[in-house]
């Protein structure tokens, strides 16, 4: 009922949504497999859906990258700097711990960030060494104990 009613105020030149908290590539393939069958159009109806779907093979790690090279462009224009040194030495705070907050965690680390925290519902994660920050390794623990 959710995906039939949503479905005619929603599409690819109006707005398109996307996941979130409990709304998994799984519920996205549901709900875009509705709005398919009631529209009779593949259309880029929503985000997050699976590769089979019409989904991207990268989303997992879109949004998550796609800010952190935003925030680049920011510091780039503020410093002056170019793009392979906006991050080198920078120190940075993360809000979330899920997939998106994961990802830009391990990319600002691969451009020369220092990742000091991450948080959720629960709690905040502070690195211990503020001048080392989390490494890949505790990244990925992050994503084990959180799948």
């Amino acid at each position: 009922a959710f995906a039939t009613e949503l479905q005619r105020h929603i599409g690819p030149n109006t707005d398109v949504p996307a996941g979130d908290i409990g709304f998994t590539g799984r519920e996205a393939g549901i709900f875009f497999g509705t709005a398919k069958n009631l529209r009779n159009e593949w259309s880029g109806l929503i985000t997050g859906k699976s590769p089979d779907w019409g989904g991207s093979w990268v989303r997992p790690e879109a949004t998550g990258y796609g800010l952190v090279y935003y925030v680049s462009e920011m510091i780039q224009y503020v410093e002056g700097k170019d793009e392979a040194s906006a991050y080198s030495g920078k120190k940075v705070a993360v809000s979330g711990s899920g997939q998106v907050a994961q990802c830009a965690a391990l990319k600002v680390m691969e451009l020369g960030g220092v990742v000091l925290s991450l948080s959720d519902s629960k709690g905040t994660m502070l690195a211990k060494d503020t001048s080392k920050g989390f490494t890949k390794e505790m990244i990925e623990k992050v994503y084990e104990i959180k799948t």
